[in-house]
């Protein structure tokens, strides 16, 4: 008898729980994203993303571990007799044919991530840039003053001129082998 009667309130809680409504719990914030569509829409948020396009531009020549003459000797058959001893040195690395698209001596200069991954930086801007001159033709910005619209294709020239821009050094990094 006492178990009909645990069985027979747990049986009302339970239906009182499942039939009333949470509409309110529900309500969630927004997280304050935005979706492509909302950001092509307004001419502040077009400019706005094509500032990602600028992410990660390479400061190659600022620093350089281990790396007396880089810029030399990346250039041609130059050596740096001081580092003919090493042979986990970047020059050497290169020297040696030692260097592929998945672990090239360059990727990591000074262990700097503001400067290294190449590969996977460059692909990311050059999505990026590809988006913007996708989403730039759709747009329902207010791009009516004359100002404007020159503003508009001045920032489809610099996508077109970043995205060479980073298939340029993919090439000169890693060769002809590139998923183009």
């Amino acid at each position: 008898m006492k178990i009909k009667k645990i069985y027979l309130l747990f049986s009302l809680v339970a239906s009182a729980l499942y039939f009333t409504s949470c509409k309110n719990d529900l309500n969630v914030a927004p997280d304050g994203r935005i979706t492509m569509d909302q950001v092509f829409s307004d001419k502040d948020k077009v400019g706005a993303f094509l500032n990602t396009c600028y992410d990660n531009l390479p400061v190659k020549g600022n620093r350089y571990f281990f790396w007396t003459r880089g810029p030399v000797e990346w250039s041609d058959e130059a050596w740096d007799a001081d580092e003919l001893s090493v042979n986990w040195v970047g020059s050497a690395r290169l020297y040696d044919g030692n260097a592929s698209a998945a672990d090239h001596p360059i990727n990591w200069v000074s262990g700097a991530s503001w400067d290294s991954y190449y590969w996977s930086k460059y692909f990311t801007n050059i999505r990026n840039c590809t988006i913007f001159l996708e989403r730039i033709k759709t747009s329902t910005a207010n791009f009516d003053k004359p100002e404007d619209e020159m503003a508009r294709n001045r920032w489809i020239a610099e996508a077109h001129l970043l995205r060479a821009f980073y298939y340029a050094e993919l090439l000169k990094w890693y060769g002809c082998g590139l998923p183009l």
